[in-house]
């Protein structure tokens, strides 16, 4: 996801310009909030590619609309609470990755010049892919290969697009559903466009992100995957899992395209409607709650934090790579620290470095932010003055 800046008209012209970046890829589709949508399709037909509308409203949706059409690109521009998103996807499913990403990032800031008139006018074409034809394929892909013992009833909203989603692909798998939590089902909620699931269990207890990626991770290992992949800041819980059944996590931003293609591969490790059918799937199967899943996984607490930076937050990752028990992974860094883990990282676009400290309890991992919020902070301190001072000479 990448957050636009500026005026109307700016958003308009970094769209546009953007669109004719994808053109060159042959088609895409764009959609999400009108105005700014329209100016990204005006690039796009510009640069002799064609636009593909689809009727879809979540970005999630969209991501997997990429990968079940092949498409170069899939775009979905989003209007929410004063912000705009801008949402791009590979046929892979995944947002563009290398010498593509950063083709697109020059676009947007107008660094790209315009192309050579094309071969042919660029055409818009309606697709015929429906909001229960993305379900169903979802639930193909994510839900386990063996018979239900049980059905699985949960509670998942629809005021959100990210809900309506998550229903739809539930529906599919067969689950009957609820609106509002009640005691004895769990229930689900989508956040950041659908690519977050939120979970509360059977007694009404939120489940921790990490605590929920951890079940999905013990899910593969016991499904007999052997391997799992996750983003680059995900918790730790999910290596302490891995391990207990000699399996192996890959990450994103560290292992290369090996952890991109299984990353892909497994959309329920980052993507809410998909990560709801895998569990649902797996609670039917086994005739568990999801409360006896996590139960099985390791117990660890989390605290975050950002830390505004007044140097470059590369810079402050490099300076403190050198401390004990580090490792770069990606554009972060993760450390072991006795019975916790520390994981920092640089926010894209903001002077920010966030912190995500987790242990076996809320005073150790809060101990493990506030250190190492701490040292950031001082860190930072040390790499400003050093910038002051050379300008000085």
């Amino acid at each position: 996801m990448r957050e636009l800046s500026g005026g109307e008209g700016a958003r308009e012209r970094a769209l546009e310009n953007l669109g004719r970046a994808l053109g060159r890829k042959g088609r895409a589709a764009v959609g999400g909030a009108p105005a700014l949508a329209g100016a990204a399709r005006r690039g796009v037909l510009a640069a002799g590619g064609d636009v593909l509308l689809l009727s879809l409203d979540c970005p999630v949706q969209w991501a997997g609309a990429a990968a079940m059409l092949g498409l170069p690109a899939a775009v979905f521009v989003e209007e929410r609470e004063g912000r705009t998103c801008l949402h791009v996807f590979g046929s892979d499913g995944l947002p563009p990755v290398g010498d593509w990403a950063e083709e697109l990032e020059r676009a947007l800031a107008g660094e790209i010049s315009r192309p050579a008139e094309p071969a042919r006018p660029g055409r818009t074409v309606e697709g015929n892919l429906t909001p229960g034809d993305w379900a169903d394929w979802t639930v193909k892909r994510a839900r386990l290969r063996r018979p239900a013992l049980r059905g699985v009833t949960a509670a998942v909203g629809r005021s959100t697009p990210e809900d309506r989603a998550i229903r739809a692909a539930l529906t599919a798998l067969g689950c009957a559903l609820e609106e509002r939590w009640r005691p004895g089902i769990p229930a689900f909620r989508g956040e950041r466009g659908g690519f977050a699931l939120s979970a509360r269990d059977e007694r009404g207890a939120e489940v921790d992100p990490g605590q929920l990626l951890a079940v999905l991770v013990l899910i593969e290992m016991e499904n007999g995957a052997g391997k799992a992949a996750v983003s680059a800041g995900s918790s730790a819980a999910a290596e302490l899992v891995a391990a207990g059944y000699g399996g192996t996590v890959l990450r994103l931003g560290r292992d290369g395209t090996e952890a991109q293609k299984l990353y892909a591969a497994q959309p329920w490790m980052g993507q809410a409607p998909a990560a709801a059918v895998r569990l649902c799937s797996r609670m039917g199967v086994a005739g568990q709650r999801l409360e006896r899943l996590v139960a099985k996984t390791p117990r660890f607490a989390a605290s975050r934090r950002e830390v505004p930076l007044t140097a470059d937050g590369a810079r402050v990752i490099s300076a403190l790579a050198g401390e004990p028990g580090s490792r770069r992974e990606g554009a972060g860094l993760r450390l072991r620290t006795g019975e916790g883990w520390v994981y920092l990282s640089p926010a894209p676009r903001r002077p920010v470095l966030r912190v995500l400290a987790e242990g076996p309890d809320l005073e150790l991992a809060a101990e493990l932010c506030d250190r190492f919020a701490q040292l950031a902070v001082r860190t930072d301190r040390a790499l400003s003055g050093h910038c002051a001072q050379d300008e000085d000479k």
